[in-house]
């Protein structure tokens, strides 16, 4: 079943597709604290081309570009993305150093298979795949690093859900006002949020990102403090 939306519906679409891409603030925060320039780019980057998509796409408006570009550079973005979340996996993480040249050649391939066509489902899961070795070659060889309990059960949790949300939403058809689209985006957030903290030895929580927010402005610095410790 297709929907014949309103143009009321259609607004109401690009506030929730693209307000759910705000449950990356907090991880934009995370990484911002960490001093990791390119995960930081690419986590802005997937927000705010997820945004403009949403809002192209819901009000059939063209905004510097096309609902179909913005798109694509979704696309790029969420791969790349992904593979940032693949290498928390592995012992490469947490060296900056070496955590951005793989994002970097991350970015080198999914650009290349985008190009090939974005529309086609190999080449979004040939550079995932790609990754998944690289980070299996690294778990064969040195084992798997010591994982904050708290971070894997909080990330594993909400990717779960992450992924359900995902399938469900892959039928347009049927994901009235893409709504389970909507949940991906904040599932995927969450779920960001703490598989970044994957191998730190202490977990920061949602709330902590939010008090730190506020507290910035009394000269208190919550988020900073723990991080250093």
């Amino acid at each position: 079943m297709a929907f014949k939306y309103t143009i009321n519906e259609r607004r109401l679409m690009a506030v929730i597709n693209s307000c759910s891409n705000l449950f990356l603030i907090p991880v934009i925060i995370l990484i911002y604290k960490k001093n990791n320039i390119y995960s930081l780019f690419l986590a802005f980057f997937s927000m705010i081309t997820s945004i403009f998509y949403h809002i192209c796409e819901s009000l059939k408006v063209i905004i510097f570009l096309p609902n179909l570009k913005w798109h694509e550079l979704d696309n790029i973005g969420a791969i790349c993305s992904l593979n940032t979340l693949i290498l928390t996996l592995s012992s490469y993480f947490p060296k900056i150093e070496t955590q951005n040249k793989l994002n970097y050649f991350s970015t080198f391939i999914v650009l290349i298979w985008q190009q090939r066509g974005p529309w086609y489902i190999q080449n979004t899961l040939y550079p995932i795949f790609i990754f998944f070795i690289i980070v299996a070659y690294d778990i064969f060889k040195n084992g798997f690093p010591k994982f904050n309990k708290n971070a894997m059960k909080y990330g594993g949790i909400n990717m779960f859900f992450a992924i359900i949300m995902y399938i469900k939403g892959l039928d347009d058809a049927n994901d009235y006002l893409r709504i389970y689209h909507a949940l991906w985006h904040v599932f995927i957030g969450l779920s960001s949020f703490y598989l970044y903290q994957l191998q730190e030895k202490e977990c920061l929580y949602l709330n902590n990102v939010i008090k730190d927010f506020f507290n910035k402005f009394k000269g208190k610095n919550y988020l900073k403090e723990k991080i250093i410790k």
